[in-house]
């Protein structure tokens, strides 16, 4: 999907979603002010129920992120995701953006999509259920049990590691 991205914006845009876990209305929300490109914190002001939060992006992504910001507004007030135009972007225009990604990479991917990529990403890396949760703004856990699709490696790679017949009986 990475490779598919022919412009900077992009491959910010794929970078930033799949490395966030942020939703499509927390992403096209975003000022230029609420990224610390430095540390890679992102400050959601108002995500889902209006509650604030903070979100991490890492150096790849904050790479990506600095290419971009070069080629557009770049005021603290500006949006980070930008039309062509410089006005912030539309969720018909992120729509589009990730159909044509999608066309070229074949792959249908969507917002929601990345999403769930960085919650099976993040818990395949060994993150903590509890920080998962707070990264993706959920108020239960249950509700991060929802995104998270174990495949069947993982499920192998989980008993191969765990399996109390294997590990504690001889």
């Amino acid at each position: 999907v990475i490779g598919a991205c022919n412009t900077l914006r992009d491959r910010a845009l794929v970078f930033l979603l799949v490395d966030s876990g942020l939703r499509s209305s927390e992403a096209l929300a975003l000022n230029w002010e609420d990224i610390e490109l430095a540390s890679g914190l992102v400050r959601v002001k108002r995500g889902k129920g209006g509650k604030a939060r903070s979100v991490v992006v890492g150096v790849k992504s904050r790479r990506a992120l600095l290419k971009y910001r070069r080629t557009v507004n770049r005021d603290l007030h500006d949006p980070v995701l930008q039309t062509y135009q410089g006005t912030r972007l539309k969720y018909a225009g992120l729509r589009m953006a990730l159909d044509r990604i999608g066309l070229r990479s074949e792959i249908k991917i969507g917002a929601h999509m990345l999403r769930r990529t960085f919650a099976t990403l993040s818990l395949r890396a060994g993150i903590n259920p509890l920080h998962l949760q707070a990264l993706m703004g959920h108020s239960s856990l249950e509700m991060t049990r929802r995104y998270i699709r174990l495949v069947d490696d993982d499920l192998l790679q989980a008993h191969r590691q765990h399996g109390p017949v294997d590990k504690f009986l001889s």
